[in-house]
């Protein structure tokens, strides 16, 4: 793996997306912050039973999280935002420092995008990462510590949008 992206490369990152990309981001977490229903658990019935050696064996489905659509979009931005780096997020200390989102307000921007990387990595090999950081409050800390950081360095989000 190469090695992780500085505070400084990953503000890099942030400052040369487009205006598109930002009011994207923005528009979904104004959305996900609006909504009181951001996951919905489904499956885990049984889905056919199988004859094997003359008995009945039940076919389970895994529980998964449904994501709502302001969930979707916001992951969508952040990727397309460029928000998700590429580091080492499975031995990051941070998700542990910045757990309940307990200082994140004030972090370095690029550990909020650390944040939001381990949280929408970690949901591809455990359903309900993401539903669990929304309720923990983590992720939203995170994006808010974007939206703080967007208007701080690059201008307030335009009205009308």
């Amino acid at each position: 793996m190469p090695d992780d992206p500085t505070d400084a490369e990953i503000e890099a990152i942030l400052l040369a997306a487009d205006a598109e990309r930002w009011r994207e981001l923005l528009a979904a977490l104004a959305d996900l912050e609006a909504e009181s229903e951001r996951a919905d658990w489904d499956g885990g019935q049984e889905i056919r039973t199988t004859v094997v050696d003359a008995s009945g064996r039940e076919t389970l489905q895994l529980p998964y999280t449904e994501d709502s659509d302001a969930v979707r979009r916001t992951t969508k931005a952040l990727y397309d935002l460029g928000a998700i780096v590429p580091f080492d997020w499975p031995h990051w200390e941070g998700r542990r420092r910045y757990r309940g989102s307990e200082g994140l307000e004030s972090a370095p921007v690029a550990d909020a995008v650390r944040v939001a990387t381990a949280i929408i990595r970690q949901e591809r090999f455990v359903t309900g990462a993401t539903r669990n950081a929304l309720k923990d409050g983590i992720l939203f800390a995170a994006l808010r510590r974007l939206r703080q950081w967007h208007t701080d360095t690059i201008g307030p989000q335009p009205s009308g949008t």
